[in-house]
């Protein structure tokens, strides 16, 4: 059972928590100075507490989140996907952190200070325990070493049995995380940024082999204009001395072969500029490879926008949205299960409806008076009587006129 939750910031040498403790002030120091990874746990015992700390290295320091008990989570693993399913969670709706272009968590500009973000997320934290997490009462302590002593585990190469039973003996346990667990959208950010790059060098290399192509072209017109040269000196050459027959034959077959060799350096310069526009077109292809990542890239970030965007036009209309409900025959009464990013005074409608006929056996009218509470709650409406446990019926919740919600039961 969670008796307490916290969110803490260190930048620089400056450490936030919030609510303000002095005690787990303390301790979450402790927990920062044992930093080693960028993704761990630390677990303090404290007597008849046991506080969990997970911290995560974002772009502008370490975030922190955590809770005391007054039991003893037998699985560590899950305990990890806890926490790291909270961060990704806010951090994919734009609360208290975000993605930079290169898919990395970042703080958003006020998320250290938006107190009622920061409840919200503690509130989720509390309330969204991983299904394969198990719990148990906490042992007793041993005292066969100091309070402060420190044990470090590797998750991915320790047995979970013996990081629980290093409970009993240490003050502090650090369980470290080789490869933690990766957002989507990060992965999708990481991705483009990593192709992108690679098609921009690829292109580098490409340009660089087409002006050096251009450069050996140049050379090859060099020689073919020195051949033409030696062709036009030959036939001089020969003019003058035709009455040397010998000299004249070695000459003719002098052009003879330069004649030839005129003729394949021609077809290599053909095949170099055919090898020079191939390049150009892979060129081109590249060019618009790395144009169609950005736009994807651009849609991906106006997709994340959109969201957040929608998701406070949504609050704007209804104070909250009904996550599911319970009901009791027996008291007349409904539990509803809500999510509201602010809380206050609102006023609920409960139609209730028979579903073999369709027929609305009630409507009742309530007011919430400052017991709307920010994040995730309950609430229980009473005087719901005179129903049958054999028959179905729809329960809708309304406020301000708008559907917020309902369940089946």
């Amino acid at each position: 059972m969670i008796l307490k939750a916290h969110f803490f910031y260190k930048k620089g040498s400056t450490i936030t928590l919030y609510p303000t403790d002095s005690h787990v002030s303390t301790i979450a120091t402790k927990a920062y100075n044992l930093m080693k990874t960028d993704n761990q746990v630390v677990v303090h015992r404290d007597g008849g507490l046991i506080y969990y700390f997970f911290l995560r290295r974002v772009v502008q320091g370490i975030i922190g989140i955590g809770f005391s008990s007054g039991e003893l989570c037998t699985s560590i693993k899950a305990l990890f996907d806890r926490f790291n399913s909270c961060v990704e969670n806010f951090t994919q709706r734009g609360i208290l952190f975000c993605y930079n272009n290169d898919g990395d968590v970042s703080v958003t500009p006020n998320g250290e200070t938006d107190i009622s973000e920061i409840n919200a997320m503690l509130s989720w934290l509390k309330n969204h325990p991983n299904e394969k997490e198990t719990w148990e009462q906490l042992p007793h302590e041993d005292y066969s070493l100091p309070k402060d002593s420190t044990i470090f585990y590797n998750l991915e190469e320790s047995e979970e049995s013996t990081i629980i039973e290093a409970t009993r003996h240490y003050g502090n346990i650090v369980v470290t995380l080789n490869n933690p667990i990766a957002t989507s959208y990060s992965e999708i950010v990481k991705r483009l940024s990593s192709e992108k790059e690679n098609l921009i060098k690829e292109r580098d290399e490409i340009t660089e082999q087409f002006d050096k192509l251009k450069r050996q072209k140049k050379q090859y017109e060099a020689v073919i204009g020195l051949a033409i040269a030696m062709f036009i000196g030959a036939v001089i050459f020969i003019a003058i001395i035709s009455d040397k027959n010998t000299k004249i034959e070695n000459q003719i077959a002098t052009i003879q072969n330069n004649e030839e060799t005129i003729t394949n350096q021609g077809n290599t310069i053909s095949s170099q500029t055919h090898t020079i526009n191939e390049q150009s077109q892979s060129i081109s292809r590249l060019e618009n490879r790395i144009a169609n990542l950005e736009k994807e890239k651009d849609e991906l970030q106006i997709e994340l926008s959109t969201f957040i965007t929608d998701r406070k036009t949504l609050f704007t209309h209804k104070p909250f949205i009904v996550t599911h409900t319970s009901f009791s025959f027996d008291r007349g009464q409904l539990t509803v299960y809500y999510y509201a990013p602010n809380g206050g005074t609102a006023n609920v409608r409960c139609r209730v409806i028979r579903e073999s006929d369709n027929y609305e056996v009630c409507d009742y009218s309530y007011t919430l008076s400052n017991s709307l509470s920010s994040g995730y709650n309950d609430f229980t409406l009473s005087g719901l009587t005179g129903l049958s446990s054999s028959q179905w019926y729809r329960f809708e919740i309304y406020s301000n006129g708008n559907l917020c919600g309902g369940g089946r039961h």
